[in-house]
């Protein structure tokens, strides 16, 4: 067991390091301008009835007040990158006026809109990283759209962003004063604490199982049927949406339940046979994102903490389903065991061979 040291409000002077998760983000960015775009974290809202503007932008201003990493820059100091914090600013709103547009002219337009705002790249030396347009449908209906660059955060990160909002704008509108508790400690602070914490043994410890867990497998998911790589990733793709009937879900519930396994263990487990038979292979590798906010000092903040964990998973094909979910359980949970280093990490000490076609370690 080793103890986990607390994290603490530090010193802003010279700027703060990268967290290693915000480090592998400013490489790709520097590395392929379209790398930019695919990070991008957007948020759309429909708005109906009055709407205030003044508490809203009011509102929006007090988010990127509260929260330092909102008002991050990534600047080069002396040979290396550190975020550099501005003391006063606010958050960048545009306006539109649609209202004259009716029907599916408007529609389309607020499509084109979106479009714009969601591609619209980010320069992580000026910023902002954070930025939105509220766009006038009519009197009673408006589109808020709220797009921040991954490096400043995450997809809990969105939750925070919209819960805030929601109690500063009902605050502001009804004339009282900000509802929200001080913020103890600032997402740079958690940079510093893992810059320092997560080294020497401590990471190594982790390294250990990843290089253990990951030491011969597979390098690529050969699918027979995929289209052919490029040699650059293009960064473009498309969104499948499944739904399972009811009585479908009920019955994995309950399969689940009875092998004491979670559902996402159980789900896990029916992709991996799935990717082992279209491949042809016996295992495969399988990335998962975790929130790694194991702390709760950390669970109010707005900031890049996601991690990913490459799970790898062996297929027998005699293998029973108790046993395939037990070792799927067994797997799933040292890998949360060892979440706190950063995938960038893991790659790192794997050296895979690297190719610009390809993520490394696993590609479903």
């Amino acid at each position: 067991f080793i103890p986990v040291a607390p994290i603490r409000s530090s010193s802003r002077e010279g700027g703060v390091p990268l967290s290693w998760s915000q480090q592998r983000l400013w490489f790709l960015d520097r590395l392929d301008a379209a790398a930019g775009a695919a990070y991008h974290i957007s948020l759309a809202v429909r708005l109906t009835g009055p709407l205030d503007v003044a508490a809203l932008r009011r509102a929006l201003d007090g988010i990127v007040e509260r929260h330092e990493v909102l008002r991050t820059r990534f600047v080069s100091q002396g040979g290396e990158v550190r975020q550099v914090a501005d003391l006063a600013a606010r958050f960048a709103l545009l306006e539109d006026d649609l209202s004259g547009m009716t029907g599916a002219q408007g529609e389309a337009r607020l499509a084109e809109v979106v479009a714009e705002e969601v591609a619209k790249p980010f320069v992580l030396a000026r910023g902002p990283l954070i930025r939105g347009r509220l766009v006038r449908l009519d009197e009673q209906a408006h589109a808020l759209l709220v797009t921040q660059h991954h490096i400043v955060s995450d997809g809990w990160s969105v939750g925070v962003l919209s819960d805030e909002l929601r109690e500063l704008y009902a605050a502001y509108r009804s004339g009282d004063e900000d509802p929200l508790a001080p913020l103890p400690i600032q997402y740079g602070d958690y940079a510093i604490w893992q810059r320092e914490w997560l080294q020497g043994g401590r990471l190594e410890w982790q390294l250990a199982y990843w290089r253990d867990h990951l030491g011969g497998a597979p390098a690529l998911l050969d699918l027979p049927a995929d289209h052919a790589r490029p040699a650059v990733q293009s960064y473009r793709g498309a969104r499948h949406a499944l739904t399972l009937g009811d009585e479908l879900v009920r019955g994995l519930r309950d399969l689940s339940r009875h092998h004491g396994v979670t559902m996402f263990m159980t789900l896990l487990s029916a992709w991996a046979v799935l990717m082992t038979r279209l491949s042809g292979q016996e295992e495969v590798v399988i990335g998962t994102p975790v929130a790694n906010r194991p702390r709760t000092e950390l669970e109010g903040l707005i900031g890049f903490f996601v991690n990913t964990l490459p799970l790898r998973l062996a297929v027998d094909g005699d293998m029973s389903l108790a046993s395939l979910l037990a070792r799927t359980r067994a797997v799933t949970l040292a890998g949360y065991e060892h979440q706190d280093v950063p995938i960038e990490q893991v790659v790192e000490a794997m050296q895979p061979e690297r190719s610009l076609a390809a993520n490394p370690l696993f590609q479903t």
